[in-house]
Parts: structure tokens; C-alpha cells; sequence
């Protein structure tokens, strides 16, 4: 059945169609009948009687759009109604997929005396690390301005930022980490170390605020596991291990009991409590990032994607680039700058964005769970630096001071976010660029920003006026 709405009657066409005429129902009635029809259609119905509209204001009805709509959304202190929520997300939703200058405000977050080398979104807070190790957390004042906080510093570059619900996590690549609690206003540092790794590659925070850090020691891989709170080794779990042959290239995950990491061209599984590793070999492949996502294992490798289960047996494979004639194992490093992923949940659906030097493409993993193409998207004569996704755009950050915004769906391009002028006359004095990468470095996105690393400072493009 279908539902149509004008001023004096609500039309029910179906195997047997009739009208009701709007003055003559309670607004319990209405309610119901809301439930059915879009935003639009109830603030239009809403204008016909007094009844209408105290319908219309009924938050099971909001609710019910909003969980629609967002699947994962709840009220807040500042929005503390379904029918307010609603308003307000869909208008920043509405300005995020215009992207005129009238449906954002740019926020400039200056502070960092060395360039920005990892930065993270914690809700409505942002953390960057610099190169000269310090960390900054940027809070919002209102949609224009962010206020600096200075939360702690570490000796050497800040390469890893991550997050819990609970716990902020700063490393360098000399093995050296920090844990901040994200209990009060502010994060409140509890514990700093420094792991015996000579080069760390991969630190992660996971549940029961446990760390897990692989690297290299005396030429060969290891892998160590500590309690975030007070670094004792969990040893009893057999957590401690050398890795024969050759140092870890990809980063740590962890499920349950179980962990997995790779080396070079393969995945390995460890069983935390009996130390049986499981190992699936991906032919000349290199392991480049490993990401968990509804019970899956996500392997990107320089060239293309492998969806496994937690026991490491592959599903599917998507590729995406060309073997190259002349093969060979590489590390990460020898291959990072060319190579970009970012993988997100969204409502529900893995998605995976992945970006090759001038071309970008969107995967999601099906209900077949098949990697599938969402769309692809190239740009001739520029160079990607980060790409990253969110319900309807997924953005890729430029060296052109640029941040390109795209559908999701169609791979058509929305809009350009311009960072700056790349004249240097008209470069302020105290901007330090990135040595290794020139224009936007990275670039992120959630459901009412993006922000944007250029150099030492950010740019923060807020949808949420």
C-alpha cells in the first residue's frame, strides 16, 4: 500500500484505495500513519489541522526515522530530542553532499612547531602527533574555532594514534608509547614506556585495555603484549615471541584469543593461550594492512584486497592493481606512499577505500560476502596522499592543497575543498611542511566533518552549523 498526503487528504492507493480527510483523526492516528512517510511528507501533512501537526511532534515517530535512516544514532545533553537529532543530521548530511562554501565553516588549527604526522577523529575531538612528538588535542569552542590542548610529548615522531572507549594510545616507531585516559574533560596521561623493540611497525589498544606491539629486535620480528594500566608482560599467555626470518610488516588485530599479523607475503594466526600459529601464504603478494571487521579478516596486499575468515581460509579476492612483470617481497615502506586504504563499517556494511597514486575506488563486502565495486574514480595528473569514507562521500586528499569529495555510489565528483595557496608569498611564516609528502598528507571524514593535515597545521570543514 501507498501513502499520499496533501493539504485537506491523506490517499491510501492499494487493492483498495480510499481517503480519510485530515481533520477527523486524533493525533495518536496520525502518529502511526507518520511512521510510514519521509521528513518531508510529515512536515507537510503537519500544516493541515492542529491534530497534524501535535502528531507530528510525537517523538516515537523521530526516532523510528532517525533509526531508519542512521541505524546507530541516540540522543544527547545539547540534543536531547529524536525530532531535534533528526533536524539537525540531515541538514548537516544535506550541506556535506553540496559542499558550497554557505554549508561549512573552516576551522584552522594551528599549534604543532613540527609538521603533523598522525592525527585521529575521538567524536567531536581530534588528536594530532608531529614529528618532534607532540600531541595535541583539538576541542571544539563552536563550528569555527577549536581550542589547543597540550597533552603530552614523547621523544621521537608520533607514528601511532589509536583509541578505545576508554583509553588514547600514542607511539613512535623507537618503541616508546603513552596511555591517556578519556574519563574526564580532558585526557589524563596514566601510564608511559618504552617496548624492546629497536623499530616498532605496529602498536594497537585492545580489549581489557590490553596493548599489542610488533617490530624488530637483533634482525628478526617480535611481537610483545602488556596490560595498558601497569605493563606487566603477559607472559602467561605465552605473548612474548620471536618470529623467525624476517620483521613484521602489518599491523596486529586481534579477535578473541587469537591475533594476527603479518609478514611479508603472509597472514599468520597466534593462539594467545597455547602459541599455535596458523599461517596462509598469499603467493608474491606483500601483507600491507590488516583491518577486522564483522568477524572477518580484511588483507590488503600491493595488489588487491583478500576477505578471510578468522581462520585465515580465503573467501574472496578483489585485485586492484597489476602484477608487475618482475616480482618480488617488498616491505611496506618500500611501497607505503603508493598505496592507501582505509576501512569503515557503516550502518552495518564493510567498506573499504582504496587509492593507487591518481585513482581511488570504494569496495563494500556484500551479503555473499563478496568484495564488490562501488565505484572508481581517477584524476589525471594528481597524486592521492590519504583516502577515507563515510555514509555517502568518500574523499581522497590531494598534493595540490586539495581535498576531492566524491558520491560514494557514482564515483561522480561533488566538490573540491581548497586548503590554501601553494604560492609561497602568500604562505604564513610559521607553516612547516611535511618532508616526505607535499599538499593535503592525510584526510578524514565522519558524519559532520572533514578534516584535512597540511604541513603543521589543520584544517577542519564543519557541516555542523
Amino acid at each position: 500500500m501507498k501513502i499520499y498526503v496533501d493539504n485537506k487528504y491523506i490517499k491510501f492507493i492499494g487493492n483498495y484505495g480510499f481517503l480519510i480527510k485530515m481533520n477527523n483523526l486524533s493525533p495518536n492516528v496520525y502518529s502511526v500513519i507518520f511512521s510510514f512517510l519521509d521528513h518531508k511528507d510529515i512536515a507537510r501533512a503537519s500544516l493541515s489541522c492542529k491534530n497534524a501537526y501535535r502528531g507530528s511532534m510525537m517523538e516515537l515517530i523521530w526516532r523510528e526515522l532517525c533509526l531508519r535512516k542512521w541505524s546507530f544514532c541516540r540522543i544527547s545533553k545539547s540534543l536531547n530530542s529524536w525530532r531535534a537529532l533528526f533536524i539537525r543530521r540531515i541538514t548537516t548530511d544535506e550541506g556535506m553532499l553540496r559542499g558550497t562554501p554557505q554549508d561549512y565553516a573552516m576551522a584552522p588549527c594551528r599549534g604543532h612547531i613540527g609538521y603533523i604526522t598522525s592525527t585521529i577523529i575521538l567524536g567531536d575531538f581530534i588528536v594530532s602527533g608531529s614529528v618532534d612528538g607532540e600531541i595535541i588535542l583539538w576541542s571544539p569552542e563552536n563550528p569555527q574555532t577549536y581550542k589547543l590542548n597540550n597533552i603530552g610529548r614523547l621523544e621521537a615522531s608520533i607514528t601511532f594514534l589509536t583509541h578505545n572507549d576508554q583509553l588514547l594510545l600514542a607511539g613512535t616507531n623507537t618503541g616508546e608509547f603513552s596511555v591517556w585516559s578519556l574519563g574526564s574533560e580532558l585526557p589524563r596521561e596514566i601510564t608511559r614506556g618504552r617496548l624492546k623493540l629497536e623499530q616498532m611497525t605496529s602498536i594497537g589498544l585492545f580489549d581489557n585495555n590490553q596493548i599489542f606491539a610488533g617490530g624488530n629486535r637483533y634482525g628478526n620480528g617480535k611481537i610483545i603484549g602488556i596490560d595498558a594500566f601497569n605493563q606487566v608482560t603477559l607472559a602467561e599467555i605465552g605473548f612474548e615471541l620471536f618470529l623467525p626470518g624476517a620483521p613484521l610488516t602489518a599491523n596486529i588485530v586481534k579477535s578473541g584469543n587469537f591475533i594476527y599479523f603479518g609478514i611479508r607475503n603472509t597472514v599468520y594466526q597466534l593462539d594467545l593461550k597455547t602459541n599455535i600459529r596458523r599461517e596462509t601464504h598469499l603467493g608474491q603478494q606483500s601483507v600491507l594492512k590488516l583491518s577486522l571487521e564483522n568477524n572477518k579478516i580484511i588483507v590488503n596486499t600491493n595488489e588487491g584486497v583478500y576477505l578471510m575468515t578468522l581462520t585465515l581460509m580465503i573467501i574472496n579476492y578483489y585485485p586492484i592493481n597489476q602484477p608487475a612483470q618482475n616480482r618480488y617481497i617488498f616491505y611496506p615502506q618500500n611501497f607505503g606512499d603508493n598505496y592507501l586504504s582505509t576501512v569503515a563499517n557503516i550502518n552495518g556494511t564493510t567498506y573499504i577505500s582504496v587509492g593507487n597514486n591518481s585513482t581511488v575506488s570504494l569496495l563494500k563486502i556484500d551479503k555473499n560476502n563478496q568484495i564488490v565495486l562501488v565505484s572508481k574514480v581517477e584524476e589525471k595528473g594528481k597524486h592521492f596522499n590519504s583516502v577515507s569514507c563515510n555514509n555517502f562521500n568518500f574523499i581522497a586528499a590531494s598534493n595540490e592543497n586539495s581535498i576531492y569529495v566524491y558520491d560514494s555510489t557514482t564515483g561522480k565528483k561533488r566538490y573540491v575543498l581548497l586548503g590554501g595557496s601553494a604560492n609561497p608569498r602568500l604562505v604564513p611564516k610559521s607553516f612547516v611542511a611535511n618532508t616526505s609528502k607535499t599538499g593535503c598528507v592525510q584526510a578524514f571524514i565522519d558524519e559532520v566533518k572533514i578534516v584535512g593535515v597540511f604541513g603543521n597545521m589543520l584544517r577542519v570543514y564543519n557541516f555542523d552549523l
